[in-house]
């Protein structure tokens, strides 16, 4: 039996019992809320001292989150999409291309930095 994940950074009700922070300072910590589930979402990923600017603490925070190596790469495909700066938005005479996450047509290339694992996911879920 599975809850479901409620909030904009998709928490569990018995993983926000544990991490949910008063991220906007109304004195609530609410799931819903963008600033309290953001912050929350901060503690979460740097629990244990991780330090998500190393490589090997980002995979393992990610993985912590979704233990899924589809999930690790489709991250760090974006990390690397994200990190270049950026990026034109279309004119509206063309398409956006589809997102290679999950729904999509395409699979997302292996991480730049090849960092993003051996390939093979592990059925893992959050």
């Amino acid at each position: 039996v599975y809850d479901r994940a409620v909030g904009p950074m998709q928490f569990l009700p018995s993983t926000w019992a544990r991490w949910g922070a008063d991220g906007n300072g109304d004195g609530r910590a609410d799931p819903n809320n963008v600033f309290d589930a953001a912050l929350a979402a901060g503690h979460y990923l740097c629990a244990g001292e991780r330090d998500l600017g190393r490589a090997a603490d980002l995979d393992r925070a990610v993985l912590s989150y979704n233990n899924s190596r589809t999930y690790l790469r489709l991250v760090r495909y974006w990390l690397e999409f994200y990190s270049r700066g950026v990026h034109p938005v279309p004119d509206g005479k063309g398409v956006l291309p589809k997102s290679p996450g999950a729904g999509g047509d395409t699979r997302a290339t292996e991480p730049v930095d090849g960092e993003g694992g051996g390939g093979q996911g592990n059925g893992g879920g959050s």
